[in-house]
């Protein structure tokens, strides 16, 4: 929801949907869910309480673009156990079996 327009307020973001809060130069969470009021703050106790993600942007150099730099290989970390899990299940993870 905050690529649908959240709001800039100094150094906080507030998502248009929910009204939490975050530092943008860290990402730490403000304040959390604060609406609809009784129900917002209630899902802090069944939805874990995140972060956000912060990420080193610069201009580029020619031009008006924005460079973000990116771990490439974030989803290729995330999966490896989830693959080693699944292919121990079968056989040994490097394709032979026990």
């Amino acid at each position: 929801p905050m690529s649908e327009g959240a709001d800039v307020i100094g150094d906080v973001i507030v998502c248009p949907l929910h009204g939490s809060s975050f530092k943008v130069t860290t990402g730490e969470l403000i304040d959390w869910c604060p609406t609809p009021f009784i129900i917002g703050p209630l899902t802090g106790f069944v939805v874990e309480r995140k972060n956000l993600a912060v990420f080193e942007v610069r201009s580029s150099f020619f031009g008006g673009d924005i460079e973000v730099l990116v771990d490439t290989n974030a989803k290729r970390a995330y999966e490896a156990d989830y693959w080693k899990g699944l292919l121990d299940a079968q056989g040994k993870d490097d394709g032979t079996f026990y």
